[in-house]
């Protein structure tokens, strides 16, 4: 057998032996389908908003570095579960550490004196 039939078998079996990481696994491959789908679509949504400033429509590193940190913070989450080992405290560590940056971030919004949605077209009507 061929090394590619053979980590095909040991992924196969992997897959089997872990529901849990087989609905992960399909929940990913699911939703970068439905954002490719939704891209390509002739439609208002763009990917590139996950990466730029909904007022500018220039790259912004506070996009680009929430979109990364829900990435790996995501990923860290998924593993303590596949192991058993997520507790009380990560998971309230991880729920305030969210809430809590886009509680910073509106707050300096706000204080700004920055509007923090884009108005629709809807509006100017």
């Amino acid at each position: 057998m061929s090394d590619i039939t053979i980590g095909a078998q040991q992924l196969l079996h992997a897959l089997l032996a872990n529901t849990l990481a087989t609905l992960l696994l399909l929940a990913i491959i699911s939703g970068i389908g439905v954002l490719v789908y939704a891209q390509y679509k002739k439609d208002d949504f763009d990917l590139r908003s996950l990466v730029v400033d909904p007022k500018t429509k220039q790259p912004s590193v506070h996009q680009l570095g929430q979109f990364t940190a829900l990435i790996i913070s995501s990923w860290g989450f998924v593993v303590l579960v596949l192991h058993d080992k997520l507790t009380e405290v990560y998971f309230t560590t991880y729920m305030g550490i969210w809430a809590g940056a886009n509680t910073l971030d509106r707050f300096l919004r706000t204080r700004e004196g920055g509007d923090e949605r884009v108005p629709d077209e809807e509006d100017h009507h």
